[in-house]
């Protein structure tokens, strides 16, 4: 018989096989009928012994078939009064009379370990519950710790990453301390998982594939078919577009090159071998591009399966997949060269175009200049034309219209100005546009590298200020010089007209032009006389 702590308390009171075992996460318990003969006394001490080994658990024993039960638990410590009372109870039936017996032991389970009594038992239980319950009932603990079955009985112990197997007695087993489970790996999977799947059962589910892969010893054969079908069923929920559990049915669809719609009893996935689902998993979920490698094995999956089941995998369909990865990199490599490519292509275009900007304000500034160079040629030269000498310049309407053309330039330069501020705030605003544009298809610290909104933004709008402020300076030299000199030719040519002296008085009426009685001759004469007085 198996060293066991139920058994060794039973064999306490009597020795026949012929018991029955009860076992849950919650509750064991063990019954049996008795022959009134076959009932022993055990020492107090011996009793209080085994008791106090589980002291804190609520167990107890009770015999009854008689007028009143007796109980012994581990909330009371009078065990002398309770033996003697079932002393006596049993001594009045008749020897073949039977004697009910039973050993119950609650609150078994904890947030992360549970109390287990007879591992055969317990393993039967298990085997009973449909595989939607068995979920929900691994869902109840917390795996951000390590999660103990503590068996009370002789058993080898093994374990996958976060649950262990072991005894507790008539050893104990205590595995280090220093172990921790890796709370963010779970966190992460999870969260991937919903990113790349819908799984219909996912409210409270936070298992993943690894609690349920045995990495050291091995899983006794009532439960290590349990744990494989569990292990198959959330390799296969991990990597699917749609999953979903009820009762003892998976329902699976992978959207691949080919469309897969598979049901999966639980009975097919304990019965199976799921070494390369794992590993498909395993690679999947490991670092790197996540999405790509999800997408990269489900197309693989869809055309390696045998008659559509996933089931019938064919092998080495990792190697293929990790093949087909390779060349999707390749192909990706060369897209991701052609869209850094367009975008270098885009900022060399955006800095053209400010220079572009500032070309069109040093338009306008050389367009000013001549057209001031232009009004100065033309009324020099105008008055050479006319015959005219250059004293005298600048007249009061020539002022007035050289003031209008500064006015009217300087309204046609501000207009510029104003244009090209304009265009500036749209030209930097498509940086972040274009960045917009791509952050779905490239690393964000990569794509910050390539285009630095910030920096680049910052680097064209400096630019682009100091030339416009320093055509801004010389247009309001060039205006301020023609300006200065306008005015100080008018003025020089007031001062050059000079006034008649004050005691010269001419009357009008005393210079008399009589053309009837003179005649002017612009002919030459023989005697070279210009003007003949008139013949009498």
């Amino acid at each position: 018989m198996i060293n066991s702590f139920a058994n060794d308390l039973i064999r306490l009171f009597f020795a026949s096989d012929f018991k029955v075992y009860i076992s849950s996460f919650d509750s064991f318990q063990v019954k049996a009928k008795v022959k009134a003969e076959e009932i022993f006394y055990p020492n107090v001490d011996e009793l209080f012994d085994l008791f106090k080994l589980v002291e804190g658990k609520n167990l107890q024993i009770s015999f009854g078939g008689f007028g009143s039960s007796v109980r012994f638990s581990t909330n009371k410590d009078d065990y002398s009064e309770k033996m003697s009372e079932l002393k006596q109870e049993v001594q009045a039936l008749d020897d073949d009379e039977l004697v009910e017996f039973e050993l119950e032991v609650l609150d078994l389970r904890s947030e992360s370990s549970v109390d287990i009594f007879d591992k055969t038992a317990f393993f039967l239980y298990l085997s009973t519950l449909k595989a939607q319950a068995l979920l929900e009932e691994f869902s109840k603990f917390n795996f951000n710790e390590k999660i103990e079955f503590r068996f009370w009985e002789d058993m080898s112990s093994f374990n996958s990453d976060s649950i262990y197997f072991f005894s507790t007695y008539p050893r104990s087993e205590h595995y280090p301390a220093s172990h921790s489970v890796n709370k963010q790996k779970r966190e992460r999977f999870i969260a991937d998982r919903a990113k790349v799947s819908h799984f219909v059962n996912a409210k409270n589910n936070f298992l993943i594939p690894d609690d349920f892969k045995i990495i050291s010893g091995d899983a006794y054969d009532g439960i290590s078919d349990i744990l494989n079908g569990i292990l198959g069923w959330l390799c296969l929920i991990f990597i699917s577009d749609f999953s979903s559990v009820h009762d003892d049915d998976l329902e699976i669809q992978i959207k691949g090159y080919k469309k897969v719609l598979d049901t999966l009893s639980f009975i097919e996935m304990k019965e199976s071998k799921h070494d390369e689902i794992y590993n498909v998993f395993s690679w999947a979920y490991s670092d790197g591009s996540f999405v790509d490698k999800i997408g990269v094995a489900r197309n693989v999956i869809s055309i390696h399966l045998v008659q559509g089941r996933l089931l019938n995998m064919e092998g080495g369909v990792l190697d293929s997949i990790l093949s087909g990865y390779d060349l999707y990199l390749k192909e990706n490599v060369k897209q991701y060269i052609e869209i850094k490519n367009k975008i270098n292509e885009f900022l060399y275009g955006q800095s053209d175009k400010a220079l572009d900007l500032t070309k069109s304000v040093f338009s306008t500034v050389k367009a000013g200049i001549w057209t001031f160079m232009t009004f100065f040629v033309t009324v020099f030269l105008l008055r050479a034309i006319s015959g005219k000498s250059l004293g005298g310049t600048i007249s009061y309407e020539v002022l007035v219209v050289a003031f209008l053309l500064v006015i009217i330039s300087s309204i046609y330069f501000g207009v510029s100005i104003f244009e090209i501020n304009v265009d500036k705030k749209r030209l930097l605003e498509r940086y972040a546009e274009v960045r917009n544009r791509y952050k779905d298809l490239l690393n964000e610290s990569d794509l910050n590298k390539i285009i630095n909104v910030d920096l680049v933004s910052k680097k064209e709008s400096t630019y682009i200020d100091r030339k416009r402020n320093l055509y801004c300076f010389v247009w309001f030299l060039i205006c301020a010089f023609t300006l200065i000199t306008v005015c100080w030719l008018y003025k020089s040519t007031n001062e050059a007209v000079a006034p008649l002296p004050a005691n010269t008085n001419i009357e009008s009426e005393e210079i008399i032009l009589n053309l009837n009685n003179a005649h002017i001759n612009f002919g030459l004469e023989k005697d070279n006389s210009f003007l003949t007085p008139p013949k009498s």
